[in-house]
């Protein structure tokens, strides 16, 4: 963990029980406990600061490009500050505090965040759910926190600590961002295109909440893929809290690394879209809109939604990850998911914006179920997203009631009235 000045002056002061009487804090600084990299300072250089006594400013005796200066009140009261340079911290302290003393908390600041991120990494090496990295997280910035994918599905969240305010909690109960005007749509997509754009955390104030909330975006390389918010809410937000929750996405991102696959990651968003819809957690438009933005997928006019069921007894759940990931490959207008806790099959929806299905993605869907050993339903054409979950029945009584591996329900619908 990288700790910035504004991190250790803070929690070193409040294990002090004491807050400075001016302070500086450089955007970017860094101070490292052990080793220094070029342009950080060790925890040395603010030792080195602190024991100056020499004539002169201690700025002059820092080699570091980033270092903090802890000046007395009696230096500020004889006008003997050194001018504030951009990457220089600066804080003064009040009469009463000691430097031994000070020495003291700086020490056992650095302890208590190394033990934090300790902490943090090994519940992410020991493969453990997102509820105990939150858990962890809150331990230390000490206000309600929600991870959100980028499709704004609810990774996790603080379920004993959070505002009685009915989109807070509804969001966090239904698993996903809560859509339900155009003006909370028009503001979550507004929110997602800020999110795109900052690197660092960032306040904004969500239509329909009283309360602030403050956003990291989580990345990896340069691509978005989720959000860590926190909420101004029992703790005011400072530099140094500001720089934790940076600091806390960062982990957050290696726990997304490991759990891609797992459908949280954003290239993951078009199946975990298909799986709030069948499971009706997109209720209006507006949401949908909003969710398909997030996913990158950009439907024709007219679907068809498909399901696929194994002809042999056992198949393990690994090899239906394959074989949904393959009919990924195969159809590249589609979203498909594996879906079914007892008995595993892929759903998959296919749009276009003439009929659908045409022959062309029968024949492929009927030659990959002769080459994967599967049977396949085929619902009715529909227009509306939102009617997946209807679609879906249709799509499995065909299989049901109907013989071969490609099964249609529009077919067996019309053989019932004649």
């Amino acid at each position: 963990m990288r700790f910035t000045v504004a991190i250790l002056a803070e929690k070193a002061l409040d294990l002090l029980n004491t807050k400075p009487l001016l302070y500086h804090y450089a955007e970017g600084s860094v101070i490292n406990s052990t080793s220094s990299s070029p342009g950080d300072a060790k925890l040395d250089d603010v030792l080195f600061l602190l024991d100056n006594s020499s004539g002169g400013h201690p700025y002059q005796g820092c080699s570091a490009r980033h270092c903090i200066y802890i000046a007395s009140a009696s230096e500020a009261e004889n006008g003997q500050l050194p001018v504030c340079e951009k990457d220089r911290s600066l804080v003064v302290l009040p009469p009463s505090v000691r430097l031994g003393r000070l020495k003291n908390a700086l020490q056992k600041t650095f302890s208590i965040y190394n033990s934090w991120s300790e902490n943090l990494l090994e519940i992410i090496q020991q493969g453990e759910n997102w509820f105990a990295l939150v858990e962890e997280g809150h331990r230390i910035l000490q206000n309600p926190i929600v991870i959100y994918s980028k499709s704004m599905r609810v990774l996790a969240y603080t379920a004993n600590d959070g505002p009685d305010e009915p989109l807070w909690v509804d969001t966090v109960h239904a698993g996903v961002a809560r859509v339900d005007s155009e003006r909370q749509a028009a503001d979550l997509m507004r929110y997602l295109a800020e999110s795109e754009q900052h690197d660092l955390p960032f306040r904004y104030e969500g239509e329909g909440m009283s309360v602030p909330f403050y956003s990291a975006p989580v990345r990896i390389g340069n691509e978005l893929y989720g959000m860590v918010n926190t909420l101004e809410f029992r703790h005011p937000i400072t530099a140094g809290f500001l720089d934790l929750q940076r600091a806390f996405a960062a982990y957050v991102s290696i726990q997304m690394k490991q759990s891609v696959s797992a459908d949280t990651g954003s290239e993951n968003a078009p199946r975990q879209l298909l799986i709030d819809l069948l499971g009706g957690n997109i209720t209006s438009t507006e949401h949908l809109e909003t969710r398909l933005i997030a996913a990158g997928w950009h439907p024709m006019s007219i679907f068809c939604l498909v399901c696929f069921h194994s002809a042999l007894p056992f198949l393990s759940l690994e090899q239906w990850r394959s074989t949904c990931e393959r009919l990924g490959a195969l159809f590249p207008n589609a979203i498909c998911c594996l879906t079914g806790e007892t008995a595993p099959h892929i759903c998959m929806v296919v749009s276009g914006s003439t009929t659908i299905p045409p022959q062309a993605v029968l024949d492929r869907t009927e030659h990959f179920c002769q080459m994967n050993y599967l049977r396949a339903g085929v619902s009715e054409t529909y227009y509306n997203l939102l009617d997946t979950p209807r679609y879906y029945w249709q799509a499995e009584a065909a299989i049901e009631l109907e013989t071969g591996l490609l099964c249609s329900y529009e077919s067996l619908h019309f053989r019932h009235m004649v």
